[in-house]
This record gives structure tokens, sequence and C-alpha cells, in this order.
């Protein structure tokens, strides 16, 4: 929860528009399916803020592809290391 506090948060203050959610919830079911429903139940508190979330394959594609473009990411520490 304090981590997708913290990125939404952050996304407010730096007037960003989006946030999502990284992760590889087809494999790690219980741990990212925990993630994404307390990022999830955080976004509701933040209307003026997009939400969605993303696999982690998707997620690199984009970042590659896409790297001029500033987006905001926030994932389980493990995934990070992937990236």
């Amino acid at each position: 929860m304090r981590v997708a506090e913290f990125a939404f948060n952050y996304a407010r203050s730096v007037g960003r528009k989006s946030v999502t959610a990284v992760h590889k919830s087809n494999i790690m079911r219980r741990a990212d399916g925990l993630f994404l429903s307390c990022c999830a139940e955080v976004a509701s508190q933040y209307p003026d803020i997009e939400y969605k979330d993303m696999y982690l394959d998707t997620a690199c594609l984009n970042v590659s592809l896409w790297c001029h473009m500033t987006v905001s990411l926030m994932s389980c520490d493990y995934l990070f290391d992937v990236m």
C-alpha cells in the first residue's frame, strides 16, 4: 500500500496524469495479485490520476520503444531488477 500511495502522491506532486503498476501476475498470482488489488484500492482515492496495470514484458517493450516519454511506473522490488 505504501508503494502505491507514494507513487500516486509523487505523480500528483510533479503533475503526472497516470500511474502504471508493473507486474507478473500471470506467474506470481498471489503476490502480484495482492499488489494489484492494493494498487487499485489506492487508485480509487485519486480520481484525477489515471491508473493502469501492465505485464512486465509489455512494460519493458514500451520503455524501450518509447523511451522519450515520461511515465510513472510502480512495481514490487524484484521486477525492476529485470528492467
